[in-house]
């Protein structure tokens, strides 16, 4: 199932569907879900088309250079009744710029690790992962009030289940980072403004600060002004590191001002 909604994407779409059919484990089906917003609400009508009983959810823009990745995917989600959802570990493309190199070394998001053996994640992201239609139908699929952060939720509802979400052993599928200072800004004010309807969703998992009323948004933005300045120098992968961290302070700041704004307008 790969939802999309940028024409450009095609020439990569067609790289992912070749790469699947040439895979030691063909799919039975490829089904695309073009121009539906959010992208929760493509996988959920995605997944009710599927005519399998497994379910393998691909982002657009995932570079997949593995001949056996699904394979291997697939064999870690039926190894064990307990997993519910297994992934891969997410890399930086071979191709990337400079400027995506040291964006990569600013932010943990950017890649994971690759993983011998099966191990067990808080969360994976849905550039590509597999679940067993039953499973995805019990856990009421992807939450289609959340325009961002629906990985975070899906993966909560799996465990809910009393299920495994997991990695599977050496896997990896790659993914494009911002190509500039531009994509970075634009990136940050998107995710930030799309925060904003988290506090809207009941349990959602966070232990992050869940902005719930116009006073705490004037409140977080002050604070995060105040901080601006330390975070060049506080920062790096595990946001604690010393050293000069220019994207990532300024990547936050934006991110910040942009939830802030949202949450004021709500």
């Amino acid at each position: 199932i790969i939802p999309f909604n940028r024409k450009g994407r095609f020439k990569n779409i067609n790289r992912i569907r070749k790469s699947l059919n040439s895979d030691s484990v063909k799919p039975d089906e490829i089904i695309l879900i073009e121009g539906v917003s959010p992208v929760s609400k493509a996988r959920n009508i995605g997944a009710k088309q599927a005519a399998g009983n497994i379910l393998v959810f691909c982002d657009d823009d995932a570079i997949i250079e593995d001949e056996r990745l699904l394979e291997k995917v697939i064999i870690t989600l039926l190894s064990d009744e307990s997993i519910g959802l297994a992934g891969t570990a997410i890399g930086i493309p071979k191709n990337s710029t400079l400027f995506q190199r040291y964006y990569a070394k600013q932010y943990s998001r950017s890649s994971t690790e690759i993983s011998s053996e099966i191990s067990d994640r808080q969360m994976i992201t849905p550039l590509f992962c597999a679940i067993r239609k039953s499973d995805f139908n019990k856990s009421g699929g992807f939450n289609e009030k959340l325009i961002c952060g629906e990985d975070k939720y899906f993966c909560h509802s799996i465990r809910k289940l009393g299920k495994r979400v997991v990695i599977a052993p050496n896997t990896i599928v790659y993914h494009p980072l911002p190509k500039n200072f531009k994509e970075l800004i634009r990136r940050e004010i998107w995710y930030g403004s799309a925060k904003a309807h988290i506090a809207d969703v009941p349990d959602y998992p966070t232990d992050k600060i869940v902005l719930k009323s116009k006073f705490m948004a004037i409140l977080y933005l002050i604070a995060h002004t105040f901080v601006f300045p330390f975070r060049f120098f506080i920062g790096g992968l595990d946001g604690k590191s010393i050293g000069f961290w220019p994207l990532r302070a300024i990547g936050h700041y934006i991110h910040a001002i942009s939830y802030a704004i949202a949450v004021l307008k709500k």
